[in-house]
């Protein structure tokens, strides 16, 4: 699993015929802001790849974002992006507070109205060989 919190820079609206700009998810629209680079990846990837946007409630609220190889089954909702890319969403309960000596204790969350916390946009970049990226709720992009 690799993850990152690293800022994305700004996303051009997309315009490539066989990425859409957006996704829907558990009924919701999912806006799609990426990069050209990410939009070359994306276009040029044959192994599979599952975005998984992640939000956990803990002590406080944190947003993050995976990039695996394997899809987790145990997601709330999943769309394909392109054959073998897919978008996942996924709620988690984390009954422990992270420390640096132990780690959280999670579990899936049961949610009855799981559409009221699909996020509004995902945003992607492809740097380095690196996939980057970040989720919000807000149509501005800072939150």
């Amino acid at each position: 699993m690799n993850t990152s919190a690293s800022p994305v820079p700004a996303a051009e609206p997309l315009r490539r015929a066989n990425i859409p700009d957006h996704l829907v998810l558990n009924g919701r629209p999912l806006e799609l802001r990426l990069t050209l680079a990410a939009r070359r990846a994306l276009s040029a990837r044959r192994e599979p790849l599952d975005v998984e946007m992640l939000l956990l409630f803990s002590c406080l609220v944190a947003k993050r974002l995976a990039f695996r190889d394997v899809p987790d089954p145990d997601v709330v909702a999943r769309a394909s992006l392109t054959g073998p890319v897919t978008v996942s969403y996924k709620v988690m309960l984390v009954r422990t507070c992270e420390s640096a000596s132990r780690p959280p204790t999670t579990e899936t969350l049961p949610i009855e109205r799981p559409q009221r916390y699909v996020p509004k946009w995902l945003a992607l970049d492809y740097a380095g060989g690196q996939w980057r990226g970040e989720f919000g709720y807000c149509p501005d992009r800072n939150h």
